[in-house]
């Protein structure tokens, strides 16, 4: 189904995605979602081993690690709480992209250290990139699964998380002793590579395109969206109904400028059919965003 661009909204961005069945396009973004969760969470609980190792090099105490433990997760903090606003105008998929290289080229450049201090400096932003990231992905998955899986494909995706910790004990057992610490940071580059080869076929999401005031681009995500899930599941697409979208007007090619109200849009798109929540929305979350929406006058 096509939509006139002119008058394509949220709601509608929304009902087309939501109707779509799960195919190999889903499995493809859960892949590319997966695997990435799987090397960030690998890369930073590996730190910690490397850490334990150049105790007797660089001769620190155990409070040292704690320390710049604390400093690159301190990074995390300012990295997650920041680059949410920033995929908010730029886009989705160019802060993916960039917070994945720039993660990748700092955390190679850990393996380049001569003191702890460097290495807590390094550290601080690899780990900020790592949490700019992860506030940036799952929106991003959000607005691009539909509401009847989501829940699902998110559990699925954060078993990766399990398994990034696990896989970083082999990894260091594996590289530490044998290549020596600082091949164990060189070698994470490559898996940013190839997650950033992954990451660029995907579509940057419609409904954020809507937002920043482009229509015509929205509806030839869409477009592209239909015809890969269509040819791979080999099924005709059920028609939208227009009284279940939510109409919601694009933005008349203004830019995004208020952040948090875009963003409640995305945490809106949590939401499952009729008003019921999806168990992957965090509590503290969906309250600032129902708080967002009433003074919007929408009815919750």
């Amino acid at each position: 189904m096509q939509t006139r661009t002119e008058q394509l909204t949220i709601g509608e961005v929304s009902g087309r995605l939501d109707r779509l069945p799960t195919s190999w396009f889903h499995a493809k973004i859960l892949i590319v979602a997966a695997l990435s969760l799987l090397f960030d969470t690998l890369d930073t609980a590996v730190t910690g081993f490397v850490l334990a190792s150049l105790r007797t090099t660089w001769h620190f105490d155990a409070k040292t690690i704690g320390v710049v433990s604390a400093i690159g997760l301190s990074g995390y903090l300012v990295g997650s709480a920041i680059c949410g606003f920033v995929a908010d105008h730029i886009g989705r998929k160019k802060t993916i992209l960039f917070t994945l290289i720039l993660y990748s080229v700092f955390s190679a450049w850990r393996g380049l250290s001569n003191t702890v201090s460097v290495f807590a400096f390094l550290n601080f932003f690899t780990w900020f990139f790592v949490g700019a990231e992860s506030s940036t992905v799952p929106p991003y998955l959000a607005e691009l699964w539909p509401a009847r899986t989501r829940g699902k494909l998110v559990g699925w995706m954060m078993a990766f998380f399990g398994a990034g910790i696990a896989l970083s004990s082999v990894w260091a057992l594996m590289i530490i002793p044998t290549l020596g610490w600082r091949w164990t940071m060189f070698l994470t580059a490559p898996f940013a590579l190839v997650g950033g080869i992954m990451r660029s076929v995907l579509p940057e999401s419609p409904r954020w395109l809507i937002r920043a005031g482009r229509p015509s681009d929205a509806e030839a995500v869409m477009l592209r969206i239909e015809h890969e899930v269509s040819k791979s599941s080999g099924q005709l697409l059920a028609p939208v109904i227009p009284d279940q979208s939510r109409q919601e007007p694009a933005t008349n090619g203004r830019a995004p400028e208020n952040c948090w109200g875009h963003r409640t849009a995305v945490l809106r798109s949590c939401s499952g059919p009729h008003g019921s929540r999806n168990t992957a929305c965090f509590t503290p979350i969906r309250f600032f965003s129902q708080q967002s929406w009433r003074r919007k006058g929408v009815p919750l």
